[in-house]
């Protein structure tokens, strides 16, 4: 369990320190019994990255400049949903890999026979996949441990997104923050609150959960506010580089709860009317995300309304017959909702219906 702690640790100041993040992979190939950790992403108009802290530079450059587009095993791992992990043999066809050009000659000479694959949801049209290779094949136990680590994975990299998006010209940048239904807020050494983007702001004018207090920030509850207020602090201190861990507002009955992180803003910080900010609070309205997934899976299962309807409920907690109540229809109608959504998604379990929708939320 120590061990599990500290990579949660160490992955969290690679969120708030990219650089950190050579030394993190390292850690997490030698926790999984793999030789190195490669972590790969993509997007539309970028080049390439690949982050591989144990495999020779003149490999990585003949993969970024040859074998990028054309591996069978990271083509694999983009099918995976986002935040699952899985076994090489899962995402190809072994007899066939074992045919190519990129196996024969860049995994057979370093080595690299087996691995495990995680997908790593993140925001701006990227996306990132995590493969732990090594010389053995790997055990269950290794599939289970990168899925236990992937929200701590996704919320690293999302920050890393979020601090890179912030230094890049200015202030305003924040802006450009509104597609992703995060509101960001800046904090400052004496303690005053800057909504930084829209959706802050109109978190602000709804009193969805948070408000400022004499130009403070602070939540709806009493407890949630001392929870917010210990994670500024700690953020502020210079106690730790790492991100708190979520702050979790409540919204009133049946609502997801308001998500809310504190990032420490490195020593240059901001400046912003005089006041030097140090504190960046994110705060993730689960609501507009279950919404959006419930979408996805509308799509991507062929859905009804209706069935989408339950499918956001059933997130939101609460047995068959407070959703029945909820959605003022007969708790029969719910049970056939709910057995037509075991059918087209596959799964049998209601505990394995919500944790498909809640797989980003």
């Amino acid at each position: 369990m120590d061990q599990v702690l500290a990579l949660i640790d160490d992955i969290y100041e690679a969120g708030a320190d990219p650089s950190r993040w050579l030394s993190t992979m390292e850690r997490l190939a030698d926790a999984t019994g793999g030789f190195d950790a490669v972590i790969g992403g993509m997007s539309g108009v970028k080049a390439p990255v690949f982050m591989a802290p144990r495999t020779d530079p003149a490999m990585v450059a003949l993969y970024t400049s040859h074998y990028h587009a054309s591996n069978p095993m990271q083509l694999g791992a983009r099918k995976l949903p986002a935040g699952r992990a899985a076994f090489d043999t899962d995402l190809v066809d072994k007899d066939t890999f074992y045919k190519t050009a990129f196996y024969n000659d860049w995994c057979v000479p370093q080595g690299l026979r087996h691995g495990v694959a995680l997908t790593i949801a993140t925001t701006g049209g990227w996306t990132a996949n995590l493969m732990i290779s090594a010389n053995t094949p790997f055990e269950q136990g290794a599939v289970d441990f990168l899925q236990a680590l992937s929200p701590h994975l996704t919320r690293a990299f999302r920050i890393n997104q979020l601090l890179h998006e912030s230094r890049s010209e200015s202030l305003g940048t924040f802006s450009a923050l509104a597609l992703a239904d995060r509101g960001v807020f800046l904090i400052a050494e004496t303690g005053l609150c800057m909504p930084a983007n829209e959706v802050a702001e109109a978190l602000l004018a709804q009193a969805d959960g948070i408000r400022l207090v004499q130009g403070m920030l602070q939540c709806l509850e009493a407890n949630d506010t001392r929870q917010l207020q210990r994670a500024i602090y700690h953020a502020a201190s210079g106690k730790s580089a790492t991100a708190s861990a979520p702050v979790l507002v409540q919204r009133g009955a049946s609502r997801l709860p308001l998500q809310l992180v504190a990032i420490p803003i490195p020593a240059e910080g901001w400046s912003k009317n005089g006041h030097p900010h140090r504190v960046m609070v994110i705060a993730t309205n689960q609501e507009t995300r279950l919404q959006q997934r419930t979408q996805e899976l509308r799509q991507r299962y062929r859905l009804t309304p209706a069935e989408t309807a339950v499918l956001q409920e059933l997130a939101r907690g609460g047995d068959r017959a407070v959703i029945a109540d909820r959605l003022g229809v007969s708790l029969a109608t719910v049970r056939t909702q709910l057995t037509s959504i075991f059918d087209k998604t596959g799964v049998r379990r209601q505990a394995d219906v919500i944790r498909l929708v809640m797989e980003q939320v």
